[in-house]
């Protein structure tokens, strides 16, 4: 079989260039995400080691524990104000965020928009080792992308239950190991630093420590209309990620902090 026939062979059916299976507004059927289901999305996503280490990071800046506690808390109250912002479209439409960018850029200039989230992951500076890490991390994640969003409540329940006793046990490890200054380390700032003038200032390092809580889930609030599609009425995705995304983002990041 020739290259044109496997691209035929993965062709979905369409009417026209502009519409498929994939892209189409969600039918009842499938609007199967509630309260719950929310909850438990946001707990998966933010519960990991990105998240984890966003709260560690800022420490060795030279701010204070409560000085990053601070940048991660209104980092994530702004981040939960724009993932349900950028939910309604979905919530209210049932349409994807290929979808919804067509009403803000145009038929043709919302593949502006696709492209340039594929495009940017190309510059990762990447070593060949973690090259083929992420390609040994995709193959193994092929079982999990065959199970379709609205069918994926019995393994996001098993996930959530794995994930948070994890989070559980590796604070209990990580105060248990502290050693005898206990909580000294973290809570005494390791450096003095101006409170405020230029870039090593305490404002200007909050202000780097809040965009830094928001950057680390901003591919994430950007599509959320892919997520947020499936939800049976727009209530539910908005009261489920405006309590379970800033708990779990505060919460992974704490314990990084910690």
């Amino acid at each position: 079989m020739g290259l044109q026939g496997v691209l035929k062979r993965a062709e979905l059916p369409f009417v026209s260039r502009w519409i498929n299976d994939d892209i189409r507004p969600i039918e009842s059927q499938r609007r199967t995400w509630g309260y719950l289901m929310f909850h438990n999305f946001w707990l998966l996503v933010n519960c990991n080691i990105t998240t984890y280490l966003t709260g560690s990071a800022l420490i060795p800046l030279g701010l204070t524990w409560w000085q990053a506690f601070i940048c991660i808390i209104l980092g994530n109250v702004i981040a939960t104000a724009v993932v349900i912002v950028n939910s309604l479209p979905g919530s209210s439409y049932h349409i994807g965020f290929p979808v919804f960018s067509r009403a803000v850029w145009g038929m043709w200039g919302s593949q502006f928009v696709i492209w340039n989230r594929i495009l940017l992951s190309l510059d990762t500076g990447m070593t060949t080792a973690q090259f083929v890490s992420y390609i040994v991390f995709s193959v193994i994640s092929l079982p999990v992308i065959w199970i379709r969003p609205h069918r994926l409540e019995k393994f996001f329940r098993f996930a959530c239950s794995v994930t948070f006793v994890f989070f559980l046990v590796l604070l209990i490890w990580a105060l248990a190991t502290m050693g005898p200054s206990g909580f000294g380390d973290t809570i005494t700032s390791g450096s003095a630093l101006p409170n405020t003038g230029g870039p090593d200032s305490v404002a200007w390092l909050m202000v780097y420590g809040i965009v830094s809580t928001i950057g680390s889930i901003a591919a994430g609030i950007l599509n959320q209309s892919d997520y947020s599609r499936f939800a049976t009425q727009p209530k539910h995705a908005i009261v489920g990620q405006a309590i379970s995304f800033p708990f779990y983002g505060i919460f992974s990041s704490l314990i990084g902090i910690l």
